[in-house]
């Protein structure tokens, strides 16, 4: 039993690393190519869009999933 739960965090881990990683090439790339006006944007390309959208929605899940958690706890 104890296998399995240390099997889950090391995956949720590995999770949350890769969403740091992708956030933070998103950042970056919304600061050296602007977010949405200039011709060559960070949205104006459909596998940045991609991305973005990808992180937003780990980053909404990961937050989704802290308050569920904060509730569970709390019974």
């Amino acid at each position: 039993m104890e296998m399995e739960m240390e099997e889950g965090r090391g995956g949720e881990r590995v999770e949350y690393l890769f969403l740091i990683i992708f956030t933070v090439e998103a950042f970056l790339k919304v600061i050296a190519y602007g977010l949405l006006f200039h011709p060559n944007a960070y949205l104006r390309n459909g596998w940045n869009l991609l991305d973005f959208i990808i992180v937003v929605v780990g980053l909404i899940t990961d937050g989704a999933d802290k308050d569920v958690g904060c509730l569970e706890d709390a019974d």
